[in-house]
Parts: structure tokens; C-alpha cells; sequence
């Protein structure tokens, strides 16, 4: 009978003690999630990233972290590359406790995107070839220790169901041109990872960043065309105004009266 009373109370001393970590977990979930967030996305950036604050609703499976920025890689001279004042997760809360959390919508609404263009590169480029370093350091390592992070890596897997980037507007420096407004397509995005085996929170971080910026840097593309074709028909105007007398000059005008030009 002693026995059992001293087995009953280890039995009641260990889930006291496993109540008292939860409670202190979920206290400090906004924090656990705000270093996670701020460590994962540095590493596989190789440049700053920082998040403000996290407000969580567990019974709601909601996140929304506030002013997430992405500083600018090296050699760039603004303040940041992207800036999401706020990022809304839905979370399906019955897989928190599962193998594989899924997160059923991802919502980034209004963010601002400063995009640099120097030379012949842009700082999303340069982005792009640090997600690439990382990604091949980690994959360059030995096997035995591969294995080890992996496993280590292993307890949060993450499934991504929708991914809403909308309303950003996107500011395009160059150095040649000047700054120009630059209009920014939706970005929508599904399935990423699966609800199986998911994706560690670095893997998820790479691809969404990745699919981000092969979108914006598509825009700014298009808009720095657009730019050579202005410069050169103002160039063109300008040669032909110059050559030309004041009669043709009237001729010139009627003529694109009539075509509505």
C-alpha cells in the first residue's frame, strides 16, 4: 500500500509538472513563434529578418505576426526588400498535435516591396543566390550529420493549403531612371507541402520567398523594359522634333490628330 501511494504521487508530481509546461509554453507560444520565425527566415535569407510582435487564438487557430521585414542583401541601399506590416495565419487547430501542422490560408495583405535595380543585377537576385547558398550548404553537409538535423527538424513540419499575397505595392529604384510605381500582380499559391510528410519550417521559407520574388522580379523585368522603351522613344521624339521644320512639325501634329495619337 505504501508502494502504490508513492507511485500515485511521482504519477500526480509528473503531471503537475507537465501542466506547469504547458501553461508556460503557451504563455510564451507568441515569443517561441516570433524566434522561430526571426532565426528560420535570417538563415535561410542570409539577411536580417525581424518580427515586431505575434498575437495567438488557439481555440481559434489563428496567428497574425505584425511588421515582418526582410532587409535589403548586401551592396543595397534601402531600408528594407519587403515589408509586411501583417501576416494572418489560419491554423487548423486539431493538427497542432499531430505529425504534420496544417495551416489552411496564409494572408499577406498591402505589404511594400522596395526593389533595387544597380547595374545589371536587382536585390531580389541577390536574395535569390542567398536562399541558393543556403540551400546547398545544407544539403553539402555529411551524411551522418544530415541526418541528425533532419531528425532534429523533424518535430515541426509544416502544410501550407492557400497562400494569398495581395494589394502589395511595389517601389522600383534604379539608378539610370530614377524611382518608378510599379503595379504588382496577385500572387496566389496552393498545396505547398502536403499533409503527410509537410515541409520543415527552412524548406517552406525557401520555396515561398523563392516563388515571391520570381514574381516581383517578373514585374520589375516588364516595368525596366517598359523603361528602355520610354527612354528611346523620347530619345527618337527628340532627334525627329529637332530635324524637322515648323511645317512639317504642323504636318506631324494633323496627322496624329486624325489617328487619335
Amino acid at each position: 500500500m505504501k508502494a502504490l501511494k508513492i507511485i500515485l504521487g511521482l504519477v500526480v508530481a509528473a503531471a503537475i509538472i507537465v501542466a506547469v509546461v504547458v501553461v508556460l509554453v503557451v504563455k510564451n507560444l507568441d515569443g517561441i513563434i516570433k524566434t522561430v520565425v526571426e532565426t528560420v527566415g535570417s538563415d535561410v535569407t542570409q539577411v536580417s529578418v525581424t518580427l515586431d510582435a505575434v498575437s495567438t487564438e488557439l481555440l481559434a487557430g489563428r496567428i497574425e505576426l505584425h511588421s515582418l521585414v526582410i532587409d535589403n542583401p548586401e551592396g543595397f541601399d534601402g531600408a528594407y526588400l519587403f515589408d509586411m506590416d501583417q501576416v494572418a495565419l489560419q491554423v487548423e487547430p486539431a493538427t497542432l498535435i499531430g505529425k504534420v501542422i496544417v495551416i489552411n490560408e496564409v494572408l499577406i495583405d498591402g505589404a511594400k516591396i522596395s526593389a533595387e535595380l544597380k547595374g545589371q543585377t536587382t536585390n531580389l537576385q541577390a536574395l535569390e543566390k542567398n536562399i541558393a547558398q543556403s540551400t546547398s550548404s545544407s544539403t553539402a553537409k555529411p551524411a551522418a550529420e544530415t541526418t541528425q538535423n533532419d531528425t532534429e527538424g523533424a518535430d515541426v513540419l509544416l502544410m501550407v493549403e492557400k497562400f494569398s499575397f495581395i494589394n502589395s505595392n511595389l517601389q522600383l529604384k534604379t539608378d539610370q531612371w530614377g524611382d518608378r510605381t510599379v503595379k504588382m500582380p496577385n500572387i496566389l499559391l496552393s498545396d505547398l507541402g502536403d499533409k503527410q510528410s509537410g515541409l520543415t519550417p527552412e524548406q517552406l521559407t525557401q520555396l515561398v520567398i523563392s516563388r515571391l520574388s520570381e514574381n516581383v522580379q517578373t514585374a520589375v523585368e516588364d516595368e525596366v523594359k517598359n523603361m528602355v522603351k520610354d527612354k528611346a522613344k523620347e530619345q527618337l521624339n527628340k532627334e525627329l522634333d529637332e530635324r524637322l521644320s515648323d511645317k512639317e512639325k504642323g504636318q506631324l501634329d494633323q496627322l496624329k490628330g486624325m489617328f487619335g495619337q
